[in-house]
């Protein structure tokens, strides 16, 4: 499955997240880390629950074995949402996961599974939240509830949650966004990839996702204060994103000397508005933020903020259920499941829709005995 990843073309996989399920407790997680590290994955994740990453040690232990990132569950800030959402009281486990990220030097991305009427009144907490340890959560991925099984049309009416209301969430809860003018969807950063593509002369993964699958914005968060800034209340987005377009075609018809690299990211200085700006972030230093998303080695180097500027990505992601089920979507998808057959199924197939996990669960899935340690014999 790995390889299937990596041996993808044009542009080879380079990031890999383990989900399942629950993968901590896989009993060769720590090995299937480091293979992954072997194979060359330059980001590797785990979208994960946190119960066994509130143990130091395990956090300790997957650290060293190359887990850079923490797609945490995170629904809320209470216990009692985690009661409705997930049956138990865990919101004491989940700072301490914060925590335990902190001493590791491991980062986190909330995932919250937002339900209207159970815990969309918690957006602009959980928003809150993520900065108050900015240090340690690099973003959010608001995820608005899919619907997997039966219910009734006036049930699904009452709980459906879409992007438009997390704009207006966040909004309303924050007073840090305006809910019309601060988002776009993830596949406005195409233009940044393809032109640092070019100047690189290497092939850069390119999110083009549908736009109605995802929304986002950069916060800007100054280190003292954790005052949070939108990046479109500081930079021209579109025009600068306009302007990438253009260098990246550019770039492309001629071998680039440093000097005109250079050049070509100054290019973009009219786009900001130093005036606006949150404290200490320069027209350099901005450039440098945007160099540490796409090499996240830069982006490990200036965790101390003395080369990159604290950004939080606040974003959702909308999958897709059998109610509101869409083929162009699905055409565009990029987030993929990698399976034992050598094949990659688009994310919003494999759990809604043709519904491949079952399918695939059928096939390649063994029972496992938790006291043993072992595979139970099959009796057929």
């Amino acid at each position: 499955m790995l390889q299937t990843l990596r041996g993808e073309r044009p542009v080879d996989g380079r990031v890999v997240q383990f989900s399942g399920g629950e993968p901590t407790i896989h009993p060769q997680f720590f090995e299937i880390l480091s293979m992954a590290r072997e194979m060359g994955f330059t980001h590797i994740q785990a979208a994960t629950n946190g119960i066994e990453l509130a143990n130091l040690e395990f956090a300790k232990q997957a650290k060293a074995a190359g887990l850079a990132t923490l797609y945490l569950q995170f629904d809320g800030v209470s216990d009692d949402v985690y009661l409705r959402t997930r049956g138990r009281a865990l919101f004491a486990t989940k700072m301490r996961v914060i925590e335990n990220c902190r001493a590791t030097g491991m980062k986190i991305v909330f995932v919250p599974t937002i339900v209207k009427g159970i815990n969309d009144h918690q957006v602009g907490d959980i928003v809150r939240c993520a900065i108050d340890n900015v240090d340690t959560v690099s973003g959010i991925s608001f995820q608005p509830v899919a619907f997997t099984g039966r219910i009734a049309k006036h049930e699904l009416l009452a709980k459906r949650f879409t992007l438009s209301d997390l704009a207006r969430c966040v909004s309303e809860q924050t007073g840090i966004t305006d809910a019309r003018a601060d988002w776009f969807p993830l596949a406005c950063v195409t233009p940044f990839s393809k032109l640092t593509a070019a100047l690189r002369g290497t092939g850069v993964p390119t999110i083009s996702s549908h736009p109605h699958c995802s929304l986002g914005t950069y916060f800007f968060v100054d280190e003292k204060s954790r005052k949070a800034v939108p990046i479109t209340q500081f930079v021209d987005v579109p025009n600068m994103l306009q302007d990438m377009e253009e260098l990246s075609r550019s770039a492309g018809k001629a071998r680039f000397k440093l000097y005109s690299k250079v050049k070509a990211w100054n290019s973009l200085q009219k786009h900001f508005k130093q005036q606006l700006a949150p404290p200490g972030l320069t027209f350099t230093k901005f450039l440098q933020t945007l160099q540490g998303m796409t090499n996240k080695k830069l982006g490990r180097d200036g965790k101390d903020g003395t080369f990159t500027y604290r950004t939080l990505l606040v974003a959702g992601m909308h999958f897709q259920d059998s109610y509101n089920y869409d083929i162009a979507r699905v055409k565009r998808c990029v987030i993929h499941y990698a399976t034992p057959d050598g094949r990659l199924y688009p994310f919003c197939t494999y759990n809604s829709g043709p519904c491949y996990r079952e399918k695939i669960e059928r096939q390649f899935s063994v029972p496992w005995d938790p006291k043993t340690q072992q595979v139970i014999a099959s009796s057929s």
